[in-house]
């Protein structure tokens, strides 16, 4: 009997499964966020769309380093994906402000009571998403 080893496909397709599995854990959590954001921040009386329609998923990329405008960084081992938005207003709803004209404070959370709410159905994701995808070539 003769042994060979698959420690390098094995590898190979691991780091292939973990882009993978961050690509669905994001996507999940992105379109939750999307959901929110198009009901608005306030009354939904003003909803253009804007915002919602902003929000991105990155492709997975090497390093722990997030860009300046991502709200969400998912990170497995040396891999991370970004969800996030290039629209200037919605920091000042997620961080809050006073209003200029009424001098009101407002502040309106989404992002982050979504990623805390989705967090451990997304890790569930992810890890399904490995999982499937290594079975599949290594049963």
């Amino acid at each position: 009997m003769t042994l060979v080893s698959r420690l390098t496909e094995f590898q190979a397709r691991l780091a292939e499964a973990t882009d993978e599995g961050l690509i669905a854990a994001a996507t999940f959590i992105a379109n939750d966020i999307k959901a929110r954001l198009a009901q608005g921040y306030t009354s939904g009386e003003y909803v253009t769309g804007n915002i919602a329609n902003s929000v991105t998923v990155s492709e997975p990329y090497d390093g722990a380093e997030a860009s300046g405008d991502t709200a969400v960084a998912l990170r497995s081992g040396d891999r991370a994906i970004e969800i996030g938005t290039d629209v200037e207003y919605g920091k000042f709803w997620e961080l809050g402000f006073h209003h200029h004209g009424n001098g009101q404070f407002y502040r309106v959370e989404i992002w982050r009571p979504t990623l805390e709410e989705d967090g451990p159905e997304a890790i569930e994701i992810f890890a399904a998403t490995v999982r499937d995808l290594i079975a599949d070539d290594f049963n």
